[in-house]
């Protein structure tokens, strides 16, 4: 009898790349999938965050909620409220010069580094030479937050952008607060 020939090898250089250094989980999904029943202040929270992602200008305001209301995630009581909770944050003051008579909106555009990390700022405003970043925060205020939007501000002074100004946008409390 003869004895079968070992068909096993021994691998010894093998490459080994762990994935998990290789995807980047994004928790944006809830944005879209939690607004069935905005019966949470986070759902609906997330939801004034995601319409005023989807607005350029005050102008864009009424068809950005018709575009959510056609599709079913919201109903017409929470279309006619959220309408005037942005309309009123819109109409402020220290807001408003965002929203109108713009060089250039960029809303939600990732940022990829060299090092393959992400940033994504809610909105990149240019205007009268000034480059201006708006980041939108539906909950309270926290240190990080200030953290979040200075480096936003770092990374774009490195990607020569001039005039560089930062902001961060409290729906709840109306307030905009200055880097």
């Amino acid at each position: 009898i003869e004895k079968p020939e070992n068909k096993n090898e021994e691998f010894t250089n093998v490459v080994y790349n762990n994935w998990r250094d290789k995807i980047e989980i994004s928790f944006q999904a809830p944005e879209i999938w939690e607004t069935e029943h905005l019966e949470s202040a986070t759902e609906y929270g997330r939801l004034i965050h995601k319409i005023l992602a989807d607005i350029e200008t005050i102008a864009d305001l009424e068809s950005v909620i018709k575009k959510y209301l056609s599709a079913g995630i919201i109903n017409p009581k929470e279309a006619e409220d959220i309408s005037q909770e942005i309309k009123q944050i819109l109409s402020l003051s220290t807001i408003k010069p965002f929203f109108t008579d713009l060089d250039k909106v960029i809303n939600e555009t990732s940022i990829l580094l060299p090092s393959g990390k992400t940033y994504q700022p809610d909105r990149v405003v240019q205007k009268n030479n000034e480059t201006i970043i708006i980041d939108y925060k539906t909950g309270n205020q926290e240190a990080s937050h200030l953290k979040q939007l200075a480096n936003y501000q770092t990374i774009l002074l490195e990607m020569g952008y001039k005039n560089v100004k930062s902001y961060l946008l409290y729906i709840k409390d109306r307030e905009l607060v200055s880097l």
